[in-house]
C-alpha cells in the first residue's frame, strides 16, 4: 500500500492509496469552480468556495486546504506542480513532490478569476482587468495587458495570449502588442490544441470558431438557451464541449460541425469543464455542488462526487 506525504501551509497531510474494501471517498459539498487534469492524467485537482484544493488520485482523494477565500482557477504546470489563485489575489505555486510552496505571484488587485501555464509562462487574469505575464520558473512579472473589462477567461498558445471583456483580445506575449480585436462579448474562450482556431463561448449562449490567423468568426454552434460559462477542446481536437448556465453540456463535432451528444444532469450553472488527456473522460462541475464524470460516447455521467 502506498503513502505519500504532502507538507502545506504547515501541516503534513496522509494519502494513502485505498484497498479494495475500503469505503468510498467523501462527497465534496461545496460550489467547485474549477478542474485541471495533470498532464499524465494521474491526478485530477479541483477547488472552490472553501479555498480547498482536493486532489484525487484514482478512487482516492487528499484534502489540502490553501487559502481562506475561494479558489477559482487552477493550471497545471508539470506533473507534479500546479497554480492555484482566487479570491485572496494571490496565484501560488506549489510543488507536491518537494512538498513546499515554489512561487507566490503577488500584484494583482481584485479577483484573480483564470489562468494558464506553459513551460516558460504563467498567467492570471483578474477582476481588476490586467492578465499578468510571470516567468515560470522564477516568478518574474514579464508584461502586463490591460483589458476592456474584467478578464473572466484567458488561454495561452505559445507567444499568443486571448483574454476575454467587452470584447475578446489577442496579445503577443513576446513583443507585449495586441495583434488583432474580436468583436464579441465572450465569457469564456479556449485555442485548439494546435493554436490555429480560438472557441468563444458568449453570454447569448452561442459558441464561436476563430480563424487566428485572420481574426474570422468560421463557425458558430447554437444549442444553449443561456451563457456558455465553460468550454474546452478535446486533446485532438476534434471535439469542442461547452457547459452553460441552462445545466447542459454539449459536445461538439467539429470536422462535421454538428453536435454529437448533450449531456444533462447538472442542476444548476455549469462552471467548468475538462476532457481527461486521453480524451475518454470528460469531468464538470457545476453549482449544483457536484462533480460528473462522463463516459464519452454514452449520454451519461459514468460517476459523479
Amino acid at each position: 500500500m502506498q503513502k505519500v506525504f504532502i507538507l502545506l501551509l504547515g501541516f503534513v497531510f496522509c494519502w494513502q492509496e485505498p484497498t479494495a474494501s475500503q469505503a468510498q471517498p467523501p462527497k465534496i459539498l461545496e460550489i467547485t469552480y474549477a478542474l485541471a487534469y495533470s498532464p499524465n492524467g494521474k491526478i485530477l485537482a479541483t477547488a472552490g468556495v472553501s479555498g480547498t484544493v482536493w486532489l484525487h488520485f484514482g478512487s482516492s482523494q487528499q484534502l489540502v486546504r490553501l487559502s481562506q477565500k475561494p479558489i477559482r482557477t487552477l493550471s497545471w504546470i508539470s506533473n507534479t506542480t500546479f497554480l492555484a489563485a482566487g479570491d485572496d489575489k494571490i496565484a501560488r505555486v506549489w510543488d507536491i513532490t518537494r512538498q513546499k510552496t515554489r512561487l507566490e505571484l503577488r500584484g494583482h488587485q481584485d479577483w484573480i478569476r483564470t489562468s494558464a501555464a506553459s513551460t516558460k509562462y504563467l498567467v492570471t487574469g483578474s477582476d481588476d482587468g490586467t492578465a499578468r505575464v510571470w516567468n515560470v520558473n522564477t516568478g518574474k512579472l514579464l508584461r502586463i495587458f490591460k483589458g476592456s473589462h474584467k478578464i473572466s477567461s484567458l488561454s495561452l498558445h505559445g507567444q499568443l495570449l486571448a483574454t476575454t471583456g467587452t470584447s475578446v483580445k489577442l496579445w503577443h506575449i513576446g513583443t507585449g502588442k495586441q495583434i488583432r480585436t474580436l468583436e464579441f462579448a465572450a465569457s469564456s474562450l479556449a485555442f485548439s490544441p494546435d493554436g490555429k482556431t480560438l472557441a468563444t463561448g458568449g453570454i447569448d449562449g452561442t459558441a464561436k470558431l476563430w480563424a487566428v490567423d485572420t481574426g474570422k468568426a468560421a463557425r458558430v454552434f447554437r444549442a444553449h438557451t443561456d451563457l456558455i460559462r465553460a468550454l474546452s477542446f478535446s486533446p485532438d481536437g476534434q471535439q469542442l464541449v461547452t457547459g452553460s448556465d441552462d445545466a447542459s453540456l454539449s459536445i461538439w463535432q467539429l470536422k462535421r460541425g454538428t453536435l454529437g451528444q448533450r449531456l444533462r444532469g447538472h442542476l444548476d450553472w455549469v462552471r467548468s469543464v475538462a476532457f481527461s488527456p486521453d480524451g475518454q473522460t470528460l469531468v464538470s462541475s457545476a453549482d449544483d455542488q457536484k462533480i460528473r464524470f462522463w463516459e464519452l460516447g454514452i449520454n451519461k455521467a459514468a460517476k459523479k462526487l
